[in-house]
């Protein structure tokens, strides 16, 4: 039997993943904290402090973290100077994690323009046009509920 010298990755699965880590880089240059910033930030004492305090804002969706190995990652964007979660980012993100969306995409489509606002940027809007944003993110939402 002869191996045959064959590329067997689609080259269109090639460059979606070549995107996709282009766009990762792209966000990971944003302004970032990680648990020891944060805490630090936030004047924690102790490194448990800042994980419970993360892990609390995820459950009541007020904050969305990504991972990179073992480093949990949190886009500044989504807090104030003081280090709290912005309210005006609750219901859009209790909208999309409510519906399963995961924090790459749910952070490319903060971050990025989007058609569902006719090329505005969701964060950049979310306090001048809150409800249009919100109508958004539920219209964007609901492509990506689980199926039942």
């Amino acid at each position: 039997m002869a191996e045959a010298d064959l590329d067997l990755t689609p080259p269109a699965a090639i460059e979606q993943a070549r995107k996709q880590a282009d766009r990762r880089r792209r966000l990971l240059a944003s302004p970032v904290y990680t648990n020891e910033t944060l805490g630090e930030l936030l004047g924690h004492s102790q490194p448990s402090t800042t994980r419970t305090w993360v892990s609390r804002k995820k459950a009541e969706r007020r904050l969305f973290t990504v991972k990179i190995g073992n480093q949990v990652i949190i886009p500044a964007f989504q807090l104030n100077a003081e280090g709290k979660p912005r309210a005006e980012l609750a219901p859009i993100l209790d909208a999309l994690l409510g519906a399963g969306v995961d924090g790459w995409t749910l952070w490319t489509w903060l971050v990025v323009g989007t058609p569902l606002l006719s090329g505005g940027v969701p964060v950049d809007l979310m306090s001048t046009e809150p409800t249009r944003v919100r109508r958004a993110a539920q219209r964007f939402a609901s492509r990506h509920r689980p199926a039942a």
